[in-house]
């Protein structure tokens, strides 16, 4: 609800007041979010369309949010991704394999090096 992230009716801390440059593009909001006992950052497009809604998920199911949360598919988009099934995992992410910025679409192959983010090559999954 209004960009903020809601589990199971209770808001997820939210801390932090910096900024993350781009470019080309505004700049987005960088906070930090609490689930548990774990911390990740997050930039909230000032923007970008909200992609709000409550979602409830059946039993034996999953829901996944993309690393874009007003522009990703994922489960929120049940006629492309919707909710994944308890049997469709078999293992757990370990490495980062490829990670990539915005500046050029994924087919275009020969602009790799400059969108690439190679400092995350290979990183460990927290």
């Amino acid at each position: 609800r209004n960009k903020r992230l809601y589990i199971n009716g209770e808001l997820v801390g939210l801390t932090g007041n910096g900024s993350y440059e781009r470019v080309d593009i505004p700049p987005a909001l960088l906070r930090t979010e609490q689930l548990g006992e774990i911390q990740h950052d997050i930039l909230l497009e000032p923007f970008s369309p909200s992609r709000e809604g409550e979602f409830n998920v059946p039993p034996g199911h999953f829901f996944m949010m993309g690393d874009n949360r007003d522009n990703s598919t994922d489960s929120r988009v049940e006629s492309a991704a919707g909710y994944v099934p308890a049997e469709n995992f078999i293992g757990r992410a370990e490495i980062i394999f490829f990670s990539a910025g915005s500046g050029a679409p994924l087919w275009q192959f020969w602009q790799w090096p400059a969108v690439i983010r190679w400092s995350r090559f290979f990183d460990l999954v927290d």
